[in-house]
């Protein structure tokens, strides 16, 4: 991109929307990557952004 960026690597819990979302806002000029987690990791993400509520 203009501004030098040569990578976008966002975490995990921004999910595969998101990451669409970010490809989309960049055009896809700029490689974007996501991590992501196994299904042994589940609980611990669960408990790391529970629910909102209201």
């Amino acid at each position: 991109m203009d501004e030098g960026v040569q990578l976008i690597e966002l975490c995990g819990g921004f999910g595969p929307v998101w990451t669409a979302k970010v490809i989309e806002a960049t055009q896809s000029r700029v490689p974007v990557g996501s991590v992501g987690y196994g299904p042994e990791s589940i609980d611990g993400m669960a408990a790391l952004f529970p629910p909102r509520t209201g």
